[in-house]
């Protein structure tokens, strides 16, 4: 009989759009695999019908009795708000259902669910997360529609997927507090869950320690095991989008060296990690076990108090030593398994008063960690501005950060500037910005800077006084300044140079923005009006790119803004006789 041929199944052709989806959902699912989560997959389908409502579930994820309910999207930035909407409305449904009926729903298109659930939970006892997924960044007006949502862009996942790739399970912790999951939610409820630790130590005295700022400076043995859960680190590269953020990535070479010694001596490090302690931690006389609120001027024996709670210890000195002790699938976690519950680390915790404001704890913290690092392993230029800015708020690099991070909500340079080092595509770095443009542009100390043309009587207490509200102003004002005549530079620039992806003779480089802020210097020290009008008659001279011996400002290299400020100047100009009032900045809103 002869065989009858078969037809060959054309093989389905993704858009790329279906690619870069089918991407964002690799990447979310190793993300969660790593921190101890597990994918579970679907039917034949994803679509559902749930109370009247259609809709689908892209992703969802289980750890013990959590479930994060996940929807994905590569949209444009420009079109999120409708598909924001459409998710919000089947997930209202959700939400507002009982839990009875989502662990149903779950359940009955989820197979894999009734495999890996353990079964002591009963449905009431689940904990359900909803969190939206975007390429794209997602605009603060809409998530604080739906705060119960939680959100998450690429550079979110890039920095859980780097830090998930150095600890593997134990990332789940920094996770669970990125979704609002708090410990007393995890697993059947407890009568003793809310406990707060008890340990043995000492109660130092302040005024020897030095930490005089502090209500209590304690020294104590604390388990690894329960430092990587109640840990957290303000890494400047973090999800926090904190302006106190200002440690360091974790170093995964760091990391297997110190593994590598606890397998081998087995041997706690004996040098202490340093840590701030919530502030409701509580102290109490080891011996009369009366509580201490005013501390003696003696070393004394103590008993203290620390909530339970995920991530509510926060790290200065000794996040490598730390999480050296993680929880993973090699072969030195059967040794280190013992050793995480076993042995102590030595730990000096510092409680300051419930009216500590969070900006002078992050100063406090950030000028130890410096005093700390700085002359170990040596810290980078973007760093140490970050924490100059932390411990002098008043400083010109503190006032420099604020309006960087102010033009980049604006155009035209929306988004162009480097904020974190796991956003997608290429961005202009800041460090160069500060320390040789914008630092020189707001000067109080120097003539014909900003300071000096900004039309604020009271300008004098901003420095004096160290006033915020004045801090804010003189911040809009200088924004206001240099959009203006930025505005004007991107209105002449050619055709496709004012683009960040451009590879060859693009103008969007830090020596560029550099040499317009000196040009800038330039034009208030010679009198010139700084108005839109001005600055546009000057700029439309540039004749691009001859005038640049044809290849714009490429020969312009690293340090060379000085020269193209004063080319500009020269071609621009130096022969501009255009005279106007000078006007005040445009709000700082308007497109």
């Amino acid at each position: 009989m002869p065989k009858v041929a078969r037809r060959k199944k054309k093989k389905k052709i993704l858009s790329d759009e279906d690619k870069a989806k089918a991407e964002l959902r690799r990447k979310l699912i190793n993300l969660f695999e790593l921190s101890s989560f597990q994918h579970l997959s679907p039917h034949d389908n994803k679509f559902v019908d749930f109370h009247g409502r259609n809709g689908d579930i892209d992703t969802l994820f289980l750890f013990d009795n959590v479930i994060v309910i996940c929807e994905e999207t590569v949209t444009k930035a420009e079109n999120l708000k409708s598909h924001i909407l459409k998710t919000v409305d089947v997930w209202e449904v959700f939400a507002n259902a009982s839990k009875e009926d989502l662990f149903n729903l779950i359940k009955s298109k989820y197979p894999s669910f009734e495999e890996k659930r353990n079964p002591i939970y009963d449905p009431e006892h689940y904990k359900f997360i909803y969190l939206y997924v975007s390429s794209s960044t997602i605009k603060d007006e809409y998530k604080e529609r739906k705060p119960w949502i939680s959100y998450m862009t690429y550079p979110e996942i890039q920095y859980f997927l780097f830090t998930a790739g150095i600890i593997k399970k134990s990332n789940r912790f920094e996770l669970f507090k990125f979704l609002n999951v708090e410990k007393k939610e995890l697993g059947l409820p407890s009568s003793g869950k809310d406990n707060d630790d008890e340990y043995a130590g000492l109660l130092l005295p302040k005024t020897t320690s030095g930490y005089c700022q502090a209500r209590y400076i304690l020294s104590f043995l604390m388990e690894p095991d329960k430092l990587i859960e109640q840990a957290y680190v303000l890494r400047k590269q973090g999800w926090r989008k904190s302006s106190f953020a200002y440690q360091r990535l974790l170093s995964k070479k760091k990391i297997l060296k110190l593994r590598t010694f606890l397998v081998k001596e087995k041997r706690v490090f004996v040098n202490n990690i340093i840590v701030t302690l919530p502030s409701d931690t509580r102290v109490f006389n080891a011996v009369t076990k009366q509580e201490i609120i005013a501390p003696p001027p003696g070393m004394e024996k103590v008993s203290i108090q620390l909530p339970n709670g995920i991530e509510s210890i926060g790290i200065i000195d000794g996040q490598h030593r730390i999480y050296a002790y993680h929880e993973a699938d090699d072969s030195a976690d059967g040794d280190i398994s013992r050793l995480r519950k076993k042995q102590h680390l030595l730990v000096t915790g510092i409680v300051f008063p419930s009216d500590t404001t969070d900006e002078d704890r992050a100063a406090f913290e950030a000028k130890q960690f410096y005093e700390i690092n700085n002359n170990q392993t040596r810290l980078s230029s973007s760093l140490r501005q970050d924490i100059e800015a932390l411990v002098e708020p008043f400083s010109r690099t503190a006032i420099s950060k604020l309006i960087i991070n102010n033009l980049n909500k604006l155009s035209p340079f929306e988004d162009l500037f480097e904020e974190n080092a796991f956003h997608p595509g290429k961005k202009i770095p800041t460090t160069s910005i500060i320390t040789n443009g914008l630092n020189r542009v707001v000067n109080h100390k120097a003539p014909d800077t900003l300071f000096s043309v900004w039309p604020n009587d009271n300008k004098a207490r901003l420095f004096q006084n160290q006033d915020r509200s004045l801090m804010t102003q003189y911040v809009d004002f200088c924004s206001g300044e240099i959009r203006r005549i930025f505005q004007a530079f991107e209105k002449y620039a050619p055709y496709g140079y004012w683009d960040i992806t451009r590879k060859k003779n693009g103008i969007l480089t830090s020596t560029t923005f550099i040499a317009i802020l000196l040009l800038l210097l330039r034009l208030i020290r010679e009198g010139k009006p700084r108005t839109r009008e001005y600055y546009e008659s000057g700029f439309s001279k540039l004749n691009y790119p001859s005038i640049f011996d044809g290849d714009c400002f490429a020969k312009y290299s690293s340090s060379n803004w000085l020269s193209l400020a004063d080319d500009i100047y020269v071609a621009c100009f130096a022969d501009n006789i255009i005279e106007a009032p000078s006007a005040a900045p445009p709000p700082l809103s308007s497109a």
